[in-house]
């Protein structure tokens, strides 16, 4: 490693000792030569999790693939070498400015995603937003893109801006079934329960394999919905609103209870939807189901 420094120190001052330019095209073939072999030592020491020299070495491949002696186009997967290698090294400065010229051409989805992580690393929220939505845009929704910003957003308590977005999403991407998925849980999350329920169950309909935590989150909005009206009926005295109200809440709790059945019945083990459909038996008075959901949880 130590030779290849040495023979890149020694190739660059032997171009400023040669105004002639006698030496170029020699020096042009050791060039290409040297920067295969820092390529090469970049991708060992990457490979070693030694992120600070691998980035040493893929920047001076870079370096030397862009010496005006060589005359080749930029490679664009050894920037995006050099700029992942500064990125683990924590690098910011150097990470930015490399993936900032892959992100303004586009060059990949984790590419942006890097810049904006290496944004908000930096403390420089708004630049951050600024790349999200341009990489929303420049990758035409894609998944990883949308579901980064997407969780940035409402891990921030901006979930009105989750919502955009993911409206923007579906309006060009209507059959992804994951992005009604996540709009249902930002709308649960802000307990808005019937546009959840609404968006889980476009998610169901579209989705070629129903993921289990997705009958259990339609069944939760049920529960919750059920819940508060079990609240309100606490607070009437008037018998017969009494029992309307309270008629309203076990229908929620009968319709949590069939999703939730068919999330169990996808994943048995699952403590969560057991402890649920425990205690949703117990409102139903279903002894039977409630007495075995609590063995299960002993």
């Amino acid at each position: 490693e130590h030779q290849l420094d040495g023979a890149y120190d020694a190739y660059e001052r032997a171009l400023e000792l040669d105004p002639s330019e006698k030496l170029h095209a020699n020096i042009a073939k050791q060039n290409y030569s040297l920067s295969n072999y820092f390529r090469q030592l970049g991708q060992g020491h990457y490979q070693k999790k030694e992120y600070p020299q691998a980035f040493r070495a893929f920047e001076h491949a870079l370096l030397l693939s862009k010496s005006t002696l060589l005359n080749v186009p930029i490679d664009t997967n050894l920037v995006y070498n050099t700029a992942l290698a500064a990125f683990e090294s924590k690098n910011w400065e150097k990470a930015i400015g490399y993936l900032t010229g892959l992100h303004d051409d586009a060059f990949a989805p984790d590419a942006s995603l890097f810049l904006m992580q290496a944004y908000l690393q930096q403390g420089d929220t708004l630049q951050a937003e600024t790349t999200m939505m341009e990489g929303v845009e420049n990758f035409e929704y894609a998944d990883t893109v949308v579901m980064y910003v997407v969780n940035w957003f409402s891990a921030t308590e901006r979930r009105d801006k989750s919502i955009e977005i993911l409206d923007a999403a579906l309006a060009r991407h209507p059959e992804n079934f994951r992005y009604h998925w996540a709009l249902g849980l930002v709308h649960s999350e802000m307990e808005h329960y019937q546009e959840a329920i609404g968006s889980f169950k476009k998610a169901i309909e579209l989705a070629p394999n129903v993921p289990p935590e997705l009958f259990y989150q339609l069944g939760v909005c049920y529960y919750n919905i059920g819940i508060g009206l079990r609240e309100e009926a606490l607070q009437i005295r008037e018998n017969d609103a009494y029992m309307e109200v309270r008629n309203e809440y076990l229908a929620q709790f009968r319709e949590a209870v069939k999703w939730l059945e068919r999330s169990y019945a996808l994943d048995p083990g699952n403590e969560n939807i057991i402890s649920k459909l425990s205690q949703l038996y117990y409102q139903l008075q279903m002894k039977e189901k409630q007495e075995t959901f609590e063995q299960l949880m002993q």
